[in-house]
């Protein structure tokens, strides 16, 4: 069964998990797995929870395609120890086959691309291969299995070098499976009753906010043999499935006015950021068999606190009828412009003092450091 909490708390999210955990205890040397989207979730969650319940043991905390592929492995111990079409796994062959570019007209930009160029050049390419080519498989496999039959998707001048690449590849991976083991995996459940009893005793995923089609279908249909129960952070309590960016709304008013109704904008803010996540939502609606909520009401007196409230419930700031007034001491939301990564890492330094010298109370769990490049940004933050 698949079991959906949505909350716009974290801390209530825990409160839940941790009331779960009590309330239904499992055997001492059975572990708890927990399906998080990320290694600092883990750290912080596992934290929350010793806060909650008094320890946090025996808990193994594991991240969706590792998990997933390690479950069937479980099941099928005949399935090689990694994806075949695993990054790590698909970079060194890459790298032997651009090393060694067929005569075929289709690579010439390619070989256009590395002429001249040291082995840099060719490793670079290939770990941007092999990262395309995983997602690829986590995202689009029927594109995968159009280039395997050797017909094409249309997707541009640069698609057919990609698609004699891949199959290359494939004609090398005999032991590759024209389909994902996950097929395999759910008929041996659905035959050999022994098989299930490999499976673990129930799934926790905790604030996981997007997941690629493929692993999502995994655990709704694992639903149908042990519990699955997902701890969702939503920060709308009204249905947002429809929701879309203004200028979205504009073009397909422009391009067919008829289908304008089936279109929301809501909240500015929240309709320019929510596409991405609108798609898991709506995926996780079709599919949860049980949810509860439990919304926290943001405070309105600050502006973070304002802003919360109006994407909770889908609002535009002009809406209210209470107009909101900044107070001199409000700094819930600033905005620092900087001219480089190292003016930033400074000012993020000087906040992040600031803020622990104002608040005793504050820990380092408290605090969330996000960045669009950590690479970027990692040696000036050790710096």
């Amino acid at each position: 069964m698949l079991t959906a909490h949505h909350s716009n708390d974290l801390d209530c999210l825990a409160d839940l998990l941790a009331a779960h955990c009590r309330a239904e205890p499992l055997p001492a040397l059975t572990p708890e797995i927990m399906v998080v989207p990320s290694i600092p979730t883990a750290r912080w969650l596992s934290i929350a929870m010793a806060d909650r319940i008094g320890i946090s043991a025996n808990t193994h905390f594991v991240l969706p395609a590792a998990y997933t592929w390690a479950l069937i492995r479980r099941v099928l111990p005949d399935v090689p120890e990694r994806s075949p079409l695993s990054a790590d796994a698909l970079f060194w062959r890459i790298a032997g086959l651009l090393q060694n570019i067929p005569a075929d007209d289709a690579f010439d930009a390619v070989r256009f691309y590395l002429q001249g160029r040291d082995a840099k050049r060719r490793f670079e390419l290939a770990r941007e291969l092999a990262d395309a080519f995983e997602r690829y498989a986590t995202y689009r496999p029927n594109w995968l299995a159009r280039w395997m039959e050797g017909a094409d998707v249309q997707l541009g001048p640069h698609e057919a070098w990609q698609a004699k690449l891949f199959q290359l590849l494939v004609a090398a991976m005999p032991e590759l499976p024209h389909v994902h083991p996950s097929e395999r995996f759910f008929a041996t459940l659905r035959r050999d009753r022994d098989a299930r009893h490999r499976l673990p005793a129930r799934l926790f995923l905790f604030g996981i906010t997007a997941l690629p089609p493929l692993y999502l279908e995994f655990f709704h249909r694992l639903g149908d043999f042990i519990p699955v129960t997902l701890f969702l952070p939503n920060p709308c309590r009204e249905y947002w499935g429809q929701i879309a960016r203004a200028r979205t709304v504009g073009r397909v008013a422009l391009e067919s006015p008829d289908q304008t109704e089936y279109f929301d904008i809501g909240n500015r803010l929240f309709g320019s950021l929510a596409e991405h996540g609108r798609t898991f939502f709506n995926a996780i609606v079709e599919r949860e068999q049980s949810a509860s909520e439990a919304f926290v009401e943001p405070d309105p007196t600050f502006l973070l606190g304002r802003l919360q409230r109006d994407i909770l419930d889908m609002v535009e700031p002009s809406d209210q009828a209470d107009a909101f007034v900044l107070a001199d001491a409000d700094r819930s939301i600033t905005i620092d412009v900087c001219h480089g990564a190292m003016r930033e890492a400074d000012v993020l330094h000087d906040r992040l003092l600031g803020l622990f010298a104002s608040d005793p109370s504050l820990r380092c769990e408290d605090i969330l450091v996000l960045t669009p490049d950590l690479e970027q940004y990692g040696t000036a933050i050790e710096a």
